[in-house]
């Protein structure tokens, strides 16, 4: 059987800014046939592209049906989520969405939250279950809050963070 972790590569490159108004997203085979169609189809301008001119984005984990990819800037990085587009093997479909530059590395669940991909309940939950600070305050933590960030804050904040508005929570009632 297959797993969602492998249907995405370690890495995905974009084309280049100055090869066109589309953004094309692909795998390294992928990317490569682009690029020798694009040398067959441009003539001598086209001689000089090389897959290096693509940016590149690496897989950091999955959310979901989400892959969340990392892309590493001047003194930092950024997160991105895509999914595969069946319509064209090789190729991926960015999502619109991304975390906006951080200055430190995100696990999956933090970069999941920063891009505002969804959280559920399940997840939530799974999270204060292998939490032992978090399985005191579970009543507390796993309320119905009718917020929809508060499950991907649950999944993605420090524990202290979270035990600290548990504790205050549970002494001072609702925040709001």
């Amino acid at each position: 059987m297959t797993t969602k972790t492998t249907q995405y590569p370690q890495t995905i490159y974009a084309t280049a800014d100055t090869w066109g108004s589309d953004t094309s997203y692909e795998t390294y085979e992928s990317m490569q046939n682009t690029i020798a169609s694009l040398k067959d189809a441009g003539g001598e301008d086209w001689n000089g592209i090389d897959i290096s001119d693509c940016e590149k984005f690496d897989f950091v984990g999955m959310h979901g049906e989400f892959a969340i990819y990392r892309q590493s800037l001047r003194g930092g990085e950024e997160y991105f989520a895509f999914t595969r587009n069946d319509d064209d093997e090789g190729t991926f479909v960015h999502e619109n969405r991304a975390s906006g530059f951080t200055a430190k590395t995100l696990t999956v669940a933090q970069a999941a939250y920063e891009i505002g991909l969804p959280f559920t309940h399940e997840q939530a939950a799974a999270r204060v279950a292998a939490t032992p600070e978090l399985v005191a305050h579970e009543a507390t933590i796993l309320a119905d809050w009718e917020d929809d960030t508060h499950y991907g804050w649950v999944c993605s904040a420090d524990v202290a963070e979270i035990v600290d508005w548990a504790k205050s929570v549970e002494r001072d009632g609702d925040p709001a």
